[in-house]
């Protein structure tokens, strides 16, 4: 994925996750670079998370991200997670879009139907933005 250090650094995002949640995150952000290894990843320390985008705007382009969520597990987000289907009933939340999976093992995060999910949201982002 190419960088985006506008916010900070992966080295600052990662020093915010906690000793149990930097595994899950560091898995979560290998599989989103073999799914999509031309997307870009903007580093949000402030947030404890990165972005994945196809462009540089995190709401308009992005398509799913990774948070730390107090050192307990990492929510996988999804930026328009209302609009994308999960058969596997993955998906978490009641807001307008936003919808995460929590992930709180490294098994969890090597899940089959979780790189589905990525790769759905993905193609449902490149389908809004006009792109095949």
């Amino acid at each position: 994925m190419k960088p985006d250090t506008r916010l900070g650094t992966l080295e600052d995002v990662r020093s915010a996750f906690g000793a149990a949640t930097l595994p899950i995150f560091d898995r979560l952000r290998a599989l989103i670079d073999r799914i999509d290894p031309q997307s870009t990843e903007t580093y949000s320390p402030r947030e404890k998370a990165i972005y994945v985008t196809l462009g540089r705007g995190k709401m308009t382009d992005g398509y799913c991200y990774v948070m730390d969520q107090r050192g307990r597990y990492v929510n996988l987000g999804f930026f328009r997670g209302s609009e994308v289907d999960d058969p596997d009933g993955l998906l978490e939340g009641t807001g307008k879009r936003l919808r995460h999976i929590k992930i709180r093992s490294l098994e969890a995060a090597e899940a089959p139907p979780v790189a589905a999910m990525i790769t759905r949201a993905r193609d449902h982002m490149l389908q809004l933005k006009g792109r095949p």
